[in-house]
């Protein structure tokens, strides 16, 4: 028996590779294989490469990706919850 398809282990649709393809010219990569990217990738989801990319990180790559282009946040820099300041 198979494990579950869940978005844990799919693989991302063509759309969202698509999509991240279209990031990639956005935020000045030269393409999914661009050596930067991957190290990108990597940093952020813990994959070796892009091709190894599941359907939910594939979302996670996407949203960073959009809030570094549009905003010039990481969600890296986000507060950490429950986080204090100036204790």
């Amino acid at each position: 028996m198979s494990a579950p398809h869940t978005r844990e282990t799919a693989r991302p649709s063509q759309f969202k590779i698509n999509a991240m393809r279209n990031a990639c010219d956005r935020c000045g990569y030269s393409g999914l294989h661009d050596p930067k990217f991957v190290a990108f990738v990597r940093r952020l989801v813990g994959v070796d490469h892009p091709r190894f990319i599941t359907d939910l990180q594939a979302s996670v790559v996407l949203v960073e990706m959009i809030l570094v282009n549009l905003m010039g946040e990481s969600t890296r820099e986000f507060p950490t919850p429950g986080a204090h300041e100036g204790a």
